[in-house]
């Protein structure tokens, strides 16, 4: 697509978004919760999209790149409905551009959303993946975004209500989420032992704060879409390093506890990253059981094989696929797609490459859901 009908297509995108009015329920943008149900168009719907890092960051750092449109195209041909990416450059470095000339930053983050306008992908925009803000303000403590009056708490406002202001009416925005992984640096005993940064260390406590600050921040300006915390499902330890400081794996009843206080509201998912051991019942099973009891959708935002195709990768990717359709997950995401080299090879999954069976095998689970809506909804419609 050429840059000038790119450009075209992202004007017209932000005068229309812009206006910001909140439709009737069955007439809104994007993914809503009801109960542990994800809605789109106000009827149930479920499926498995994609981790694009990169689907911002190519037109942040060259707008001409034709990576995005490239990936966006294959996703559409293929029934793959949405990417969960970072919605902002790489740290503070990443977001120089932002500072200089928000108005060109703003017009190549339009470039993606009318890409993906075009293409109809869902995107799942994660605002602070790379903590950007703290390298920016100079704020490493994380408590900071919890913070009125703080020059980190006060950029997390701006952007939020930049972003979401800015593209609430668009179809292609599917949800938020404030980053990625969080709750790995909590209670760390040996953090100074490894050089980890003290802001970089920090409580549940001040995690849950700064997820509780970020979506009462988003909902100011969007009333619906679902807002995840972007955190994965805890270290097997998590309970006894939050009470004890030691590193004793934890019990079901222990990691279900911890797990249930990690998704404040109003975060409208219990966002979870399911790799190996994860899948084995005793945290698969137990994360499905707390989803419920808070009455909210389970989202495992990360699944995937890493390394080559195997006899044993393969197996292990399609035994997540059917325990996640055994405990009823709702939405999830594969890590990690794109059409050009990545600088984590062993986890790319491209269509060129030998781990192009997992999108296959997505694309046909995929147009299987959509067959049985389309089968439910006809039905309801004749009743």
């Amino acid at each position: 697509m050429r840059l000038d009908h790119i450009t075209r297509l992202a004007t017209v995108a932000t005068l229309t978004l812009c206006l910001g009015i909140c439709p009737a329920a069955d007439e809104r943008p994007g993914l809503q919760q009801e109960g542990t149900a994800i809605l789109k168009g106000g009827k149930p719907w479920r499926g498995i999209g994609v981790n694009y890092v990169d689907a911002f960051m190519n037109s942040i750092g060259d707008p001409t790149s034709p990576d995005t449109e490239q990936a966006f195209k294959y996703l559409s041909e293929h029934a793959i409905p949405f990417v969960r990416t970072p919605a902002s450059g790489w740290g503070g470095n990443g977001m120089a551009l932002y500072q200089k000339d928000k108005e060109e930053y703003f017009r190549r983050l339009d470039i993606t959303v009318a890409l993906a306008e075009k293409y109809r992908v869902g995107l799942i925009c994660s605002l602070f993946w790379s903590q950007w803000v703290k390298d920016l303000t100079g704020e490493s403590d994380l408590a900071a975004w919890a913070t009125p009056d703080t020059k980190t708490h006060r950029m997390m406002e701006t952007y939020v209500r930049e972003v979401v202001t800015r593209y609430r009416s668009s179809p292609a925005i599917w949800g938020w989420e404030w980053g990625n992984e969080l709750v790995l640096m909590c209670h760390l005993p040996n953090a100074k032992e490894f050089g980890i940064k003290p802001g970089d260390h920090y409580t549940f406590e001040t995690m849950r704060n700064v997820y509780e600050a970020f979506a009462r921040e988003v909902r100011k300006y969007d009333s619906w879409r679902i807002i995840s915390s972007g955190d994965t499902s805890l270290r097997e330890c998590g309970w006894h390093l939050w009470k004890e400081k030691g590193w004793t794996r934890d019990t079901p009843e222990q990691f279900a506890e911890i797990l249930s206080g990690n998704t404040p509201d109003p975060l409208s998912v219990l966002s979870i990253h399911a790799y190996l051991d994860d899948f084995k019942p005793e945290r698969m099973n137990v994360a499905t059981d707390v989803a419920r009891k808070m009455n909210k959708p389970l989202f495992v935002g990360e699944f995937g094989a890493k390394g080559p195709r195997t006899e044993a990768s393969e197996k292990e990717f399609r035994q997540q696929l059917a325990i996640l359709k055994q405990q009823q997950v709702v939405i999830a995401a594969l890590w990690e797609f794109d059409v050009k080299p990545i600088p984590r090879p062993e986890w790319l999954v491209s269509p060129t490459n030998d781990k192009a069976y997992m999108l296959e095998t997505i694309e046909a689970i995929n147009r299987a859901w959509a067959a049985e809506r389309k089968k439910s909804q006809g039905h309801a419609t004749h009743r």
